[in-house]
């Protein structure tokens, strides 16, 4: 549940009230408005506030950053890979200054998927009959 935020009216009476006499107690029992009473722990953590910043309001929270998957970005990154498609996901991301999470977002909703390929070494025709005599051991073992 999100505490509850005070009105102005109600804020100035907290900090008057305190100004006068130091305890929040007195301010609980001298409460004026129709409202619930604020708790003294509320009363110390506004008259914080109040000493720190000058105002009872509480600090806005910061808002969540612009999201950076977006037509403008994907056309960057496709056009990127239409140039150079053997780049790794970590290197676009740095060149084109996206974090990499949002370039693996990017390249899924361009329904590509990256990967490096593994490369392997060449059976040569020495190599078929040593699997085979392989295989008949394993088989005969088993």
């Amino acid at each position: 549940m999100a505490p509850r935020e005070f009105s102005i009216d109600e804020g100035v009476f907290i900090v008057e009230q305190y100004a006068r006499n130091p305890n929040a107690c007195d301010v609980q029992k001298k409460w004026p408005f129709d409202t619930v009473k604020p708790d003294r722990s509320t009363i110390r953590e506004i008259i914080k506030r109040w000493k720190t910043s000058g105002t009872i309001l509480r600090k806005t929270s910061r808002k969540r950053t612009k999201n950076v998957v977006n037509e403008e970005n994907k056309e960057k990154v496709h056009e990127f890979l239409q140039n150079d498609c053997h780049k790794s996901t970590r290197r676009i991301s740095l060149e084109l200054r996206i974090s990499h999470t949002s370039t693996w977002r990017i390249l899924q909703e361009l329904d590509l998927k990256p990967y490096r390929p593994t490369y392997v070494q060449q059976l040569k025709p020495d190599d078929y009959q040593k699997r085979f005599i392989c295989l008949l051991t394993i088989a005969l073992l088993a």
